[in-house]
């Protein structure tokens, strides 16, 4: 009879957790082994000092994001860069933003007021009030022997400020002013052209502007190059010192067509993936990772090779998988990667549009009731924001979960991606009990007006 209530209280207590309540023992782990992350306190960094332990032998940090308009992953990754820039000696901050704009804002940085370097260098996913305290920052660095320089590590046209189509009429036009006048106009149209596609707002014309200049875009920057090449010797010195960085943004821009029109085979051939069955838009997708990774190996082995970097991303382009940054064995050892979540709360959808207007579109996150969630697991610390490393953890009672099934949101909560071992798909995770959505910058988006 004892035996009978034992099971069937054993019973009622597996149901208890299948159906919300969280494993005991993980949630003594959790409150014994995490760590409290502040988002107020921009001057003393005390609470980031774990990272001086985990980071020690760290070149490259990854900061993701399971969704990108939340005012407080923004702020948090912006105090986390301070103190990495600081204290840990991390001088380079790359964004999932386009390679070649990046490089030319970031050269502008000491001239430029710190607004028209947030709108030249970043994609417009980022325009916001919460990233201005890191950009004032930034240009302070920029006057220093420590200047954390700016980048990006994407192929995606996402900013249409034309920062490197200024860069190219002023490497140009001292030396043949009606060509440079003709490669502004070529790449700022480009530009102009991908990003409104990007945002679903080109209209039938427009994207068959695009096609016909994807046809030709290629032979236009092979062009560029070639003029420099010719021309070089009558550069000055400061000019010349940046000429091999120009051509490497070139190439980058010669990259986007080829991804852009979904050349299945064009881009299985990349990634070794011939005779392979994958979905078209798995297939671009992980395109657009490997291109990544391979701009990110730019930065690492060619601009900054003796730098420590800083990437912000979104969650899956920071994760250990196959084709994905942190994954490539050039530099894998010596990464950690830090996933973002939330618990609770309202952020700011995909951007939209009335006319140059950013219009601030709110959702509600669906907080999770799996009971092996992480983001379940992780409210159990009962901080406001929380961090856990997971690098250097040993299977135990209480961390199982890092090893076993659990499950994670994606941008509002209502996508569910269930992954066994979530300590091999980041070394890090961060829980944001309650997010709010970001506050827009009032920027005038000239490049949305239809032309």
């Amino acid at each position: 009879m004892i035996k009978k209530y034992l099971f069937s209280f054993s019973l009622l207590v597996f149901n208890f957790t299948l159906f919300g309540q969280l494993n005991p023992t993980w949630q003594e782990w959790i409150e014994n082994n995490s760590y409290s992350i502040s988002i107020t306190d921009t001057v003393n960094f005390q609470d980031f000092s774990i990272l001086k332990e985990v980071l020690k032998d760290k070149k490259i940090v990854f900061l993701g994001e399971n969704a990108h308009g939340v005012s407080e992953f923004t702020t948090i990754k912006a105090r986390m860069i301070r103190y990495l820039h600081e204290e840990l000696g991390f001088d380079v901050l790359a964004f999932e933003s386009n390679f070649a704009d990046a490089y030319a804002a970031n050269l502008m940085i000491p001239e430029s007021d710190v607004h028209s370097s947030i709108h030249n260098s970043i994609s417009l996913l980022w325009h916001v009030e919460e990233i201005v305290p890191l950009f004032n920052y930034i240009k302070k660095t920029h006057s220093t022997k420590n200047p954390l320089n700016v980048a990006g590590i994407d192929l995606n046209l996402c900013n249409a400020s034309c920062s490197f189509s200024h860069l190219l009429y002023n490497l140009i036009s001292p030396i043949d002013s009606s060509y440079a006048r003709d490669v502004y106009k070529s790449d700022s149209l480009f530009v102009r052209l991908g990003v409104r596609r990007w945002l679903n707002i080109a209209t039938k014309e427009e994207k068959d502007d695009l096609n016909e200049l994807d046809k030709k875009q290629s032979q236009v920057y092979a062009g560029i190059i070639n003029f420099m090449e010719k021309n070089k010797d009558k550069y000055p010195d400061d000019k010349k010192s940046i000429l091999d960085d120009v051509k490497v943004c070139l190439e980058t821009r010669m990259d986007y067509p080829d991804w852009r029109n979904c050349d299945s085979s064009f881009m299985a051939n990349k990634l070794m993936l011939i005779g392979k069955r994958w979905n078209r838009d798995k297939l671009w997708n992980r395109y657009r990772d490997y291109k990544m990774t391979q701009y990110l190996k730019v930065l690492t082995e060619k601009l900054y090779p003796t730098k420590k970097i800083i990437v912000w991303a979104e969650n899956s382009h920071v994760s250990k998988t196959i084709y994905r940054m942190p994954s490539d064995t050039s530099y894998s050892n010596s990464v950690y990667t830090i996933g973002l979540f939330c618990y609770s709360g309202q952020g700011s959808s995909w951007p939209e549009f009335n006319g140059t207007e950013r219009i601030n579109d709110i959702y509600n996150f669906k907080t999770p009731v799996d009971s092996n969630s992480i983001e379940n697991i992780l409210h159990q610390s009962n901080n406001e924001i929380t961090f856990v490393d997971m690098q250097q953890q040993v299977k135990c009672s209480g961390n199982s979960w890092m090893f076993e099934m659990t499950k994670n949101s994606g941008w509002d909560g209502s996508e569910r991606d269930e992954v066994e071992g979530i300590k091999n798909k980041w070394d890090g995770l961060l829980l944001v009990n309650k997010i709010n959505p970001p506050k827009f910058l009032k920027y005038k988006y000239e490049y949305l007006r239809k032309k």
